[in-house]
């Protein structure tokens, strides 16, 4: 089954250039006529409309590309400094967490080495677990913080993202129909 031209350039609005259409070939309100006495039904009649429509010239196709590719390169820059940021932020905590592990293995020798009796070594162990459990606890609950934040600028850049995307593909579309 033939197409008329205009439902033909909605299904590919890259064509740059229209093909030699033979004599006799015009749409009208979603008919085809490839001669007096042949009339066929276009198969894109809901996407169609009769009104004839300039083709997107290629400088403009290569401006909407550019464009895209422009707001996709600033989107993807945009996720590496959230995530550096992440990173950075993550790695801070825990290089934190090493440096109070590593003072707790120093306090806890000197302890050790100083202890006079079991009791006063029992009760300065237990002071010094308490505190890096203290340490461990605010730790975490600092991280769980960063974690909300972090999905909070995750989902704002999504939505930014996807709010960017369909209005580029909005105005392809306005262009091409």
């Amino acid at each position: 089954m033939r197409h008329c031209w205009g439902c033909h350039r909605l299904r590919h609005p890259f064509i740059f250039a229209r093909p030699a259409v033979p004599a006799g070939f015009q749409c009208n309100s979603h008919l085809t006529a490839l001669s007096a006495d042949t009339m066929l039904r276009c198969n894109n009649a809901a996407m169609h409309n009769t009104q004839e429509k300039e083709m997107s010239t290629p400088a403009e196709n290569l401006e909407r590309m550019k464009e895209m590719a422009s707001d996709g390169y600033e989107s993807a820059r945009q996720l590496g400094d959230i995530n550096l940021r992440t990173w950075n932020n993550f790695a801070e905590k825990q290089m934190g967490m090493l440096d109070a592990w590593l003072d707790f293995g120093v306090r806890q020798s000197e302890l050790s080495t100083a202890a006079k009796d079991p009791k006063a070594y029992l009760a300065s162990q237990v002071a010094l677990t308490r505190d890096m459990a203290e340490k461990m606890m605010a730790s975490g609950r600092d991280a769980v913080s960063s974690g909300g934040e972090v999905q909070g600028e995750y989902r704002d850049w999504y939505e930014k993202s996807v709010q960017s995307m369909v209005s580029n593909w909005n105005m392809v579309g306005k262009q091409t129909s």
